[in-house]
């Protein structure tokens, strides 16, 4: 039955694919982006797919994820709108929150209810000032929607969650840390509920707080890494190095394929003086993540720092060819190597 085993294939490759994906290896991204884009497969398979792509930081991911917003399948519409939210977060700049405007705008008339509150939500990380007033008009009324379906959920700590997530878009922050706080209290130990609690205390300026959320995380998940992390940023933040810098290295160990993680516990370690550890962390960091500019810097610093001319230049020298417009980086290895000619 040769169309049967080409099914098993077809189907093994999509199920590979996805177990790539999840561990955010590179090499799944244009598998994710086919299947994605493939309209003869089933729309829960492609929008699987989108989901997944959605975690790639890269414009080959976010022109497949767009393409997909015209998809004349809702379910495939509907993730396609939360995968350009994830791709586009309100942290970017002002030219990319424009183009996620100009990307969702259009899908404020979509005839499925579910893809047009989604677009109520993702509009809520743009600047107010980039919806005209006809936009203006149909994400209120999608985001109004939106709310309508957390409330008929509202027995659900996730709808609070959500809620919670607008109403911090919105820079509404009692509403959301009132929303955040009953998610805690319908159930204890929902974990997202606490992290964004955490955050936002982080965001004004009540770091105590900030650092008593994180540590009942914690408490409550003893090998949530992301938990640890978190707070080592935070300690390191509020100048607790030597603390920092273990909740970092935990961190490190929980997820040790982190790169990130890795480089920030490095960066602790080079404040307290500890240099063969920050040297170990920050090249497990670009054994992991070798076009990490941060990275790069931080190498080159290090070395810089300890006369060690030729390990310098090597990462000085990768970083100003990553951006041969930059005259920092061109001027750190020009430094070097005069270091280095003395």
């Amino acid at each position: 039955y040769p169309e049967l085993e080409e099914k098993h294939r077809s189907e093994a490759l999509v199920a590979e694919a996805f177990a790539s994906g999840q561990k955010g290896q590179p090499d799944a991204q244009a598998k994710l982006i086919e299947i994605a884009t493939d309209g003869s497969k089933a729309a829960i398979i492609r929008a699987t797919a989108l989901n997944i792509l959605s975690r790639y930081r890269s414009q080959k991911a976010l022109d497949a994820v767009a393409a997909c917003l015209k998809d004349a399948d809702p379910l495939v519409r509907y993730e396609a709108v939360r995968g350009v939210s994830a791709l586009i977060p309100r942290n970017m700049e002002i030219s990319y929150q424009k183009n996620k405007v100009s990307l969702l705008a259009p899908l404020l008339n979509d005839p499925r209810r579910a893809v047009t509150s989604e677009v109520g939500r993702a509009l809520t990380e743009v600047p107010a000032e980039l919806l005209d007033g006809q936009t203006r008009k149909g994400f209120e009324a999608a985001l109004q929607e939106y709310k309508d379906r957390q409330i008929a959920i509202a027995d659900r700590p996730e709808a609070h969650l959500n809620l919670g997530l607008i109403y911090q878009n919105l820079k509404q922050n009692d509403l959301a840390e009132s929303s955040y706080k009953t998610a805690i209290r319908l159930v204890n130990d929902f974990i997202p509920a606490r992290f964004n609690l955490a955050n936002l205390y982080n965001a004004t300026g009540r770091n105590r707080e900030a650092e008593e959320q994180f540590r009942e995380i914690i408490q409550l998940e003893p090998e949530n890494g992301d938990a640890y992390y978190s707070l080592g940023l935070l300690l390191a933040e509020m100048k607790k190095l030597k603390e920092a810098a273990d909740f970092l290295g935990k961190a490190a160990r929980l997820m040790p394929t982190r790169a990130r993680i890795h480089y920030n516990y490095g960066l602790a370690l080079e404040q307290l003086g500890q240099r063969v550890g920050a040297e170990a962390a920050m090249l497990r960091a670009y054994q992991l993540d070798s076009e990490d500019p941060s990275i790069l810097q931080a190498l080159a610093v290090h070395y810089l720092q300890g006369r060690q001319w030729n390990q310098a230049s090597v990462y000085a020298a990768k970083l100003a060819r990553m951006y041969p417009n930059e005259p920092g980086p061109r001027r750190m290895l020009e430094e070097i190597q005069r270091q280095s000619s003395r």
